[in-house]
């Protein structure tokens, strides 16, 4: 019934895409019989069958025992080293996946794999008999250390709060009849520590990596979505803070195209230095409009770009450079968490993408009264809303 030719070719093309990672978001237990029966195998076999088996596309996971060790806070018994790859070796074996299998310690690249057809069609076949629940993360308070790895910390009165204003904000997002395969909790991620980052991320991605057309056309409740975003979020913070106001279009610098001004506006914010800001703006995609990417030219033109944001910009010129970008990045996802607490009281559930939220198309003025409103309590500030 499973076994397919190979059909793919892992070739270069392959191995200069990253891809995302696998994450086992949905309860395995309501299909674990159908997938035992027709596969064998473990606990592990079966998550991992159902992860990629609702997945179109590569899912990345480490060969590496060392990825697998992180504190006991973040453990799930199903995720470990020996599970994970002999699950994956397992559903290999019986030619169910494409598989790209890379040696443990290979650096910059982990092992991926992507279900056959015939996985795809049969975990499509099982979840239509059960119906698709998410799984409740181990944490949703998440550290992470300068390697981006979890790390361990200890609980203070703040991470009780967060922990439980999360607990309201998941049951509020699982109740919302979202479709059931971006269905996700949220979690909230720090890095460092937790004056840095903070943002609200849902597990798997969910809506927040959908396309802004494709989350136009979600619905709550079969209502229509509308999407509300704050305008320059990380810029209009910094001005509110030097006292300054805000220049009408923070992003208009002719001749230089809106989108690469707004791209180096923001690399400036977030890079640890300006040679880093530089480099990064010269690479980045947005410079094509302008020159060949990455070349010295390219570089000269990051410059002179910078040289002109530094004189439009000159109030907020003492964070460039900085890594303000994980400080701010704090601040407004407390503002988030203010809004989707807000909108929760009054019955609204609301999806949180970053600097922007989702929410019924009839609550859209509930949603921007909600947003300006814990901009102003949290930042001290009126932010504009789009």
């Amino acid at each position: 019934m499973f076994p397919e030719p190979d059909g793919v070719s892992l070739g270069d093309s392959f191995t200069l895409q990253r891809q995302a990672p696998l994450n086992l978001r949905f309860e395995h237990r309501p299909h674990r019989h159908a997938i035992r029966a027709a596969l064998g195998g473990t606990e592990t076999l079966a998550a991992v069958a159902l992860a990629l088996g609702l997945a179109n596309e590569w899912l990345s996971y480490s060969r590496s025992a060392r990825h697998y060790d992180m504190p006991q806070r973040y453990r799930n018994h199903l995720y470990t080293w020996r599970r994970i790859t002999g699950a994956m070796d397992q559903l290999d074996g019986i030619g169910l996946i494409d598989h790209d299998r890379r040696a443990p310690g290979q650096r910059g690249w982990q092992s991926a794999a992507r279900a056959k057809p015939g996985l795809r069609e049969f975990i499509t076949d099982i979840t239509m008999c059960a119906p698709l629940v998410p799984t409740r993360p181990p944490e949703t308070i998440v550290l992470r250390d300068a390697l981006k790895m979890p790390a361990d910390y200890r609980d203070t009165r703040a991470t009780y709060r967060m922990r439980k204003t999360l607990g309201a904000i998941n049951e509020g997002i699982g109740g919302a009849g979202l479709p059931p395969a971006i269905n996700a909790p949220v979690v909230r991620i720090f890095n460092r520590d937790f004056g840095r980052g903070g943002r609200l991320y849902a597990r798997g991605g969910a809506w927040q990596v959908l396309s802004k057309e494709a989350r136009g056309r979600l619905q709550i409740d079969g209502e229509p979505l509308v999407e509300v975003d704050f305008r320059c979020l990380h810029p209009a913070l910094l001005y509110a803070e030097s006292g300054a106001p805000i220049p009408a279009d923070a992003y208009n610098l002719p001749p230089w195209p809106r989108q690469l001004v707004k791209r180096a506006l923001l690399v400036l914010i977030n890079a640890p230095s300006r040679w880093k800001a530089r480099s990064a703006i010269a690479h980045c995609e947005a410079m094509a409009a302008v020159t060949l990417l990455g070349t010295p030219e390219a570089e000269r033109e990051a410059g002179r770009l910078i040289d002109a944001i530094t004189t439009l910009h000159r109030p907020i010129t003492h964070a460039f450079g900085t890594d303000a970008g994980a400080h701010l990045m704090r601040l407004d996802s407390d503002i988030a968490e203010a809004v989707l607490l807000d909108m929760l009281a009054r019955g609204v559930v609301v999806l949180p993408v970053h600097d922007s939220f989702l929410a019924p198309a009839s609550k859209r003025n509930q949603l921007e009264q909600a947003m300006t409103d814990a901009a102003e309590r949290i930042a001290d500030t009126r932010l504009a809303v789009a």
